[in-house]
């Protein structure tokens, strides 16, 4: 599996974001603070991240940003487009404060 591009729109500290990732080794590199273990955190849980959101878990606290310009972090998403042998796919999901 090739990790091609993966992105948000919302998700913890970042906003409408996205990056790509080309074939060999790909590093995300940046000034601190700027959200690259965000970004692999990202990759993670929308791998393996349940999608039911418990307001109460350390998910919760840590990625539903508390103050943005613009929407007040009722819902993170992301999208994640990879390839396999057998063709390209993506996964989408939506975290909502909500039930």
């Amino acid at each position: 599996m090739k990790i091609r591009k993966v992105e948000c729109e919302q998700f913890a500290g970042i906003q409408n974001k996205k990056v790509e990732f080309t074939d060999g080794l790909n590093m995300v590199i940046g000034e601190n603070e700027s959200g690259k273990s965000t970004i692999v955190d990202l990759i993670y849980y929308l791998l393996f991240g349940d999608i039911k959101v418990n307001v109460n878990s350390n998910f919760f606290k840590v990625y539903f940003p508390k103050k943005l310009n613009g929407p007040q972090g009722d819902a993170i998403d992301g999208v994640l487009e990879f390839e396999t042998q057998n063709g390209t796919y993506k996964i989408s999901k939506e975290w909502n404060k909500g039930e």
